[in-house]
């Protein structure tokens, strides 16, 4: 393990002054949080929750993208005006764009089998 000596000048410079300024900024919410004790924003009390709401939220923004690219996809088909080579991108991104639904529906359907697995082997 190497030790990391600075000079004065090397932590006047930027790379070390704004880490150095956040962490001093920070130490005073730490205390606070630390006398009134720490709140929880997230409302999860389990790993396994955190998990199943970042994969909602991953599907929520995987869909509307869905959904624009398969518009993207329908104007490409339109400003393709029978150009064989046009056509052929935008058959490729239609197959692409519904691989990704593809694999997003299967993504949360897999966390979903898990996830039930998890629960019925630590219940039993």
């Amino acid at each position: 393990m190497q030790i990391v000596r600075a000079t004065a000048a090397q932590l006047l410079k930027p790379r070390f002054t704004m880490p150095l300024l956040i962490a001093v900024s920070a130490l005073p919410s730490l205390v606070v949080a630390a006398e009134t004790g720490l709140h929880n924003p997230l409302k999860v009390s389990t790993v396994q929750d955190f998990l199943t709401t970042i994969l909602g939220y991953v599907v929520q923004v995987g869909t509307v993208v869905i959904v624009l690219m398969i518009v993207v996809v329908g104007f490409r088909y339109v400003t393709a005006r029978g150009n064989p080579g046009e056509l052929e991108k935008a058959h490729k991104a239609l197959l692409w764009t519904l691989i990704g639904a593809l694999v997003l529906l299967g993504a949360q359907a897999i966390a979903s089998a898990v996830s039930s697995t998890v629960t019925a082997i630590s219940s039993s």
